[in-house]
């Protein structure tokens, strides 16, 4: 009697995971049965995601270029660190800067090249698309994709802006700036965050006939501004202070004081 029940246990047991495995295999390895346009729509959209993917590269490390910073990834390490020489280590130091800047170049670089071949790909499978397309209107085929694009650029661009600002509280330098005192910084953070903000115009005095353009209205806007140099020596410090307090003075002498209208003498 047990005899029996074990082999009808065993049976069993052996039949549901034969069932069990050729659903597996049926559900991840079997053939797909899709028509040509939901084919070369799917190329499409996957050309149109590593393309938003590659822009969002380019963009984070052209702001890594511009605040001059370098990504974990490219970071190279010293090895010299824990020797006793402290000139061997200086010198290493200054060969893995070297190294990483030129990195991030080349990352660059490669993302560039990257962007180009997308975009050849892109044209074709949206030539391809489009001569497929029978049963609806390309025009609408066409606008779903690029609101899926607008929106992975959008996921995108917020995981490398914060990852920036993650880059930028790090900084021994960057992590001290003001906002005030630091707009460049927060320009191109700012950037792909909210472009349409509103420029006050009240405390510009263009006294020329030059027109200014929009980045140049919200630059100047926000008032003089004072950066401190990336090389911390005491020549840098006294010049760039020197700076400063110059600024200040001129913005102090171009404020539009509204109590006091009459010019101020020479």
């Amino acid at each position: 009697m047990s005899t029996d029940l074990l082999a009808f246990l065993t049976s069993t047991v052996f039949f549901v995971w034969s069932i069990r495995g050729f659903h597996h295999l049926n559900m991840h390895f079997g053939p797909r049965r899709d028509t040509k346009p939901l084919h070369a729509r799917r190329i499409h959209e996957t050309t149109l995601k590593r393309l938003a993917q590659t822009r969002s590269d380019i963009i984070f490390l052209s702001n890594c270029k511009k605040l001059d910073i370098v990504p974990k990834g490219l970071r190279v390490r010293n090895p010299l660190n824990h020797t006793s020489s402290k000139g061997y280590v200086s010198k290493a130091q200054r060969i893995c800067d070297h190294a990483y800047l030129q990195l991030r170049n080349q990352a660059l670089k490669a993302a560039y090249c990257k962007q180009s071949e997308l975009s050849a790909l892109r044209d074709e499978s949206s030539s391809t698309l489009q001569n497929v397309i029978t049963d609806v209107s390309p025009h609408e085929v066409f606008g779903a994709l690029n609101a899926c694009y607008r929106a992975h650029f959008r996921k995108c661009m917020q995981r490398k802006n914060d990852k920036l600002d993650r880059i930028r509280a790090e900084d021994r330098v960057l992590k001290h700036l003001d906002h005030t005192l630091a707009p460049t910084s927060n320009i191109i953070l700012r950037r792909n965050r909210s472009r349409h903000t509103s420029t006050r115009q009240t405390n510009i005095a263009n006294l020329s006939n030059y027109t200014l353009s929009n980045g140049e209205q919200r630059l100047l806007s926000r008032g003089l501004s004072f950066c401190p140099s990336r090389d911390l020596n005491p020549v840098g410090l006294c010049q760039d202070m020197e700076q400063y307090l110059r600024r200040i003075k001129l913005k102090e002498y171009f404020q539009n004081d509204d109590t006091n209208s009459s010019p101020k003498p020479h």
